[in-house]
């Protein structure tokens, strides 16, 4: 839910097997059903048939609208993902699913199926290293292109919600309450409070709802995000965004409005750290339903720990900019039952913090925190070693072997994280001892499922190593590492743009070799993204 949570669109752009789970009722089925493309008819069939088949149908259309959208060219489908303005089409039977929906809740992320990953359509970045067997794959556009079809999808479904009157829908059956977007990538906006529409748009909206429409209320999650800073006659424009919210949560609490929207994650930017918060701040984030908080450039003290306990109990995820004032204790973070999700970005001397926590977390971001080895040791021994799906280790130098083995120990005994981010770790100064040692750790996490060691650049010897041992990983779907630094003392930089060169074609083989090792046993295969170097 917190940024990088990579494990949350995982089964969305990686599936498991070689084909989707929903393959049998793709949208092939509903599109030799013309009938399905008519109002009338849909309708009559939408009241007859089991509650249970709405999920298959409903996903059904979400596959055949992303199949749809990543037929586009790849240029054209990136700058497309860069763009908030343009639209995209959804079938008239998607709207119709939603407002008819069998059930109180609807949770989008949780509707969306398998998505065969457009491997071809995101090649390496030197398409000299491109296979069609042996796929290589950039994840970071593949997400880009998910966030961009999520946000779409996303606004099509709360549009359809918000232009609901008694009188167009009369003879829909929709027994939807609580339709949750939440969770599914950032919105690229103009706007100072950034959300599935414009904030405007969506007061306009609940002004306008009714209770008559459906004859009951529909509250809709989702997620936001707002800057504000220090009371300047510029910076009073900026704090806008934290108003726009206030304005919808207070208008959503209204008894004669059939909709309310609140917001499940809240991501709000101060840019003067020493600016004070509204008065009103942690009150209008409790009214906001919020169980997801990150802060960026806000100045951690006693305060506000004080405040998000009493104001935020049932917090699940918070993430916590750099420390800029001394903190007596951080047992507050105990407090918080419900706690799954950490962030700690670019904190020193955070880890006594982490460790005292009782409850397990799942997800955790420890990147750029100077991490020592025994902060990784204390870590390997908490009770969270049993529970972490994800954790970010990144740019956290691992500058010998002695450093490395609180690593190792970590790796060791985690033994169900999925998603573990090691980049700009310095790796590469690991003896080869101790990247055997690290390797067999990574071997034996039984759930690992995407690894990521980018800017990490290991010699060609240490490199088959890696490949050598991660084959024995079953579990693993995806790989982000560099090529290894070799030939001539070069950087791959430059040894592409040399016209004729030899060393194009064996990095060809080479790359080629690592694929068919990691994949030769497996019924899926591992996507790996390879980065070059610069010497």
């Amino acid at each position: 839910m917190l940024n990088h949570c990579i494990y949350n669109i995982l089964d969305n752009i990686l599936p498991c097997g070689d084909k989707s789970k929903h393959d049998i009722l793709r949208l092939e089925f509903l599109s030799a059903c013309k009938i399905m493309e008519n109002e009338n008819y849909t309708l009559k069939i939408l009241r007859h048939i089991p509650s249970s088949i709405f999920e298959i149908l409903l996903q059904s259309v979400i596959y055949k609208s992303y199949t749809e959208l990543v037929k586009i060219e790849k240029d054209s489908l990136l700058n497309f993902c860069s763009s908030c303005d343009i639209g995209m089409a959804f079938p008239d039977s998607l709207r119709l699913l939603i407002l008819n929906w069998p059930y109180e809740e609807f949770v989008l992320r949780n509707q969306i199926p398998s998505l065969d990953p457009p491997i071809g359509r995101f090649p390496s970045q030197y398409v000299q290293l491109a296979s069609e067997k042996h796929s290589i794959c950039q994840v970071e556009d593949m997400t880009k292109v998910f966030n961009l079809f999520c946000n779409r999808l996303i606004q099509f479904i709360t549009k359809a919600i918000f232009e609901c009157t008694p009188t167009n829908t009369q003879g829909y059956s929709c027994k939807l309450r609580r339709l949750d977007v939440s969770g599914l990538g950032l919105f690229h906006s103009r706007d100072q409070m950034r959300c599935f529409s414009r904030p405007d748009d969506i007061l306009e909206g609940i002004n306008k709802s009714s209770i008559e429409t459906f004859g009951h209320k529909i509250e809709i999650l989702a997620d936001a995000e707002f800057n504000f800073c220090a009371e300047t006659a510029y910076n009073l424009r900026e704090k806008k965004g934290f108003d726009l919210l206030r304005n919808i949560v207070e208008s959503s609490l209204s008894h004669d409005v059939g909709i309310s929207v609140y917001f499940k994650k809240i991501t709000a930017s101060f840019f003067n750290p020493n600016a004070k918060f509204p008065v009103d701040f942690y009150h209008v984030l409790a009214l906001s339903k919020c169980k997801y908080l990150q802060l960026q450039g806000f100045d951690v003290n006693e305060t506000l720990s004080r405040n998000l306990c009493i104001h935020l109990p049932e917090l699940v995820g918070v993430s916590l900019p750099a420390i800029r004032s001394s903190i007596e204790s951080w047992d507050f973070l105990d407090y918080f039952e419900n706690l799954e999700q950490v962030g700690f970005k670019y904190n020193n001397g955070i880890t006594n913090a982490i460790v005292n926590i009782s409850k397990g977390l799942k997800y955790l971001d420890l990147s750029q925190c100077s991490l020592q080895w025994k902060d990784l040791e204390s870590l390997a021994h908490s009770v969270h070693s049993d529970t972490l799906l994800q954790i970010d280790l990144s740019h956290n130098r691992i500058k010998n072997d002695s450093e490395s083995l609180g690593l190792i120990i970590l790796c060791q005994k985690m033994k169900n994280v999925k998603v573990l981010i090691l980049d700009v770790c310095t790796l590469n100064l690991m003896s080869t001892s101790s990247v055997s040692k690290f390797v067999d750790a990574l071997i034996n996490c039984d759930h690992l499922e995407f690894l990521s060691m980018r800017q990490n650049v290991f010699s060609l010897e240490v490199t088959h190593m890696i490949i050598d041992g991660l084959a024995k990983n079953k579990s693993l779907r995806y790989l982000g590492l560099n090529l290894p630094s070799v030939i001539s003392n070069k950087s791959w930089n430059d040894v592409f743009e040399e016209p004729n060169n030899e060393n194009i074609e064996h990095m060809h083989i080479l790359c080629k070799t690592f694929h068919e090792k990691l994949n030769t046993f497996r019924q899926s295969p591992v996507y790996i993204s390879w980065y070059m170097i610069d010497n």
